[in-house]
């Protein structure tokens, strides 16, 4: 699983969370370091059985200083 948050020009702000991990719940924090702003939140993982089979899906998010 990979998470990475971009910024609006597309630059990577930072990678979160790259590695494989278990199914289930998991919990993640940004200690955002960074100015509030628009912010685009990308996850893509992989099935581990199957590395054709892919999930990517981004959101955009709202930084409030």
């Amino acid at each position: 699983m990979k998470i990475e948050i971009y910024n609006l020009l597309g630059q990577i702000v930072v990678t979160l969370v790259d590695m494989e991990l278990e199914a289930g719940f998991h919990r993640v924090t940004w200690e955002a370091g960074t100015a509030g702003g628009v912010y685009v939140c990308r996850l893509e993982a992989t099935a581990t059985n199957d590395p054709e089979k892919r999930f990517v899906a981004a959101r955009k998010m709202i930084l409030v200083r």
